[in-house]
C-alpha cells in the first residue's frame, strides 16, 4: 500500500483509492437502510420474548391451568432451547446467507408466538417457548456476521451497540402495546393473553417476510446502491480483510471461539 500526492491510499494489488467524502455518504446511506432494520428485528425479538410476563397478569395461568412453578418452567424453557441452538444456528447461517437465515428464524419465532394463543395446557406452552428460544438463538450472531458483509471492522462495535436500541424501547414499549391487546378480551371469543400473542407474533411474521425482500446479504447483490456505490463498497471491505465474501471455518476457528473467554457473553441471551 503506498500514498498518492493527493494523500489517499492506494493498495498495490487492486489499486484502491479511498474516498473519504463518498465514503461517508455511502455509509450513511447503508446506515438508513440497514440499521433501522435490524433494530427493529431486536424489537421484536424482545417483545416476543417478554410477552409472556406481561400475559401472566391476565387469567392465561387460569386458562391453562398452570399451577406450582409450571409457570416459571415456561420462562426458563426458552433460554435451554436458546442456548442448546446457537451453535447449531451460527452452522446454519454460514451454510446458507445471512440475511435469509434471519429472516428465516425471524419467520419461524413469530409462527410459533403466534400458535401461542392457541395451546391448551401447560406441556404446549412449555414446548412453544422452547422454540421461540430456539428460534431466536440465531439472531444475535446472525445480525454480527451480516454487519461484517457490509461494514468494516472499525465501524462494526458501534452498529452492534445501536442494536441494544431494539430492547432497551421494547423493553419500554411492551406493557403499553400489551395492555391495548389485553382490551380486546372477548373479540372473536379471544382471551385478552391470546390477543397479545396472537397480533405480537403475526406482527413478527410480516416483518420477517418483507425483510427478506428489503436487504441483501453483500454490497454486490444490492439493488438499492448505484453501480459505483456497489463496487466501492465491496473494494472497501476486501481493502480491510483481504475479501468480502463467507469464510469457510474449521475446526480450529471452532476451538478458538471456544476457547476465548471474552467471547462468552455472546453465549448469553
Amino acid at each position: 500500500m503506498s500514498e498518492s500526492k493527493d494523500g489517499t491510499l492506494v493498495t498495490s494489488d487492486e489499486r484502491f483509492v479511498e474516498d473519504k467524502e463518498f465514503e461517508e455518504k455511502l455509509v450513511r446511506k447503508m446506515d438508513f437502510r440497514i440499521m433501522p432494520l435490524l433494530i427493529l428485528l431486536y424489537f421484536l425479538a424482545f417483545l416476543d420474548r417478554v410477552n409472556i410476563g406481561n400475559a401472566k397478569l391476565t387469567t392465561m395461568e387460569k386458562d391453562l391451568g398452570l399451577v406450582g412453578s409450571e409457570f416459571n418452567w415456561c420462562l426458563s424453557i426458552f433460554f435451554i432451547g436458546y442456548i442448546l441452538f446457537e451453535v447449531p444456528s451460527n452452522i446454519a447461517l454460514i451454510k446458507t446467507s445471512a440475511f435469509l437465515w434471519i429472516a428465516l428464524i425471524m419467520f419461524s419465532w413469530g409462527v410459533v408466538v403466534t400458535l401461542i394463543a392457541f395451546v391448551k395446557n401447560f406441556a404446549g406452552l412449555l414446548a412453544a417457548r422452547f422454540f421461540v428460544g430456539a428460534c431466536e438463538a440465531g439472531l444475535a450472531p446472525g445480525a454480527v456476521y451480516f454487519l461484517a458483509t457490509w461494514y468494516k471492522r472499525s465501524e462494526i462495535n458501534s452498529r452492534i451497540a445501536y442494536l441494544s436500541i431494539g430492547n432497551s424501547f421494547a423493553g419500554s414499549f411492551s406493557g403499553l402495546l400489551a395492555f391495548s391487546l389485553i382490551k380486546l378480551e372477548g373479540k372473536l371469543n379471544l382471551k385478552g393473553w391470546q390477543w397479545l400473542f396472537l397480533v405480537e407474533g403475526l406482527i413478527t411474521v410480516v416483518v420477517a417476510i418483507a425483510s427478506y425482500f428489503f436487504i441483501s446479504d453483500y454490497p454486490e447483490k444490492s439493488r438499492w446502491l448505484t453501480d459505483k456505490e456497489r463496487k466501492y463498497a465491496t473494494d472497501r471491505l476486501k481493502h480491510d480483510i483481504g475479501k468480502a465474501h463467507i469464510i469457510h471455518y474449521n475446526r480450529a476457528h471452532i476451538y478458538a471461539a471456544f476457547t476465548d473467554y471474552v467471547k462468552f457473553h455472546s453465549f448469553i441471551p
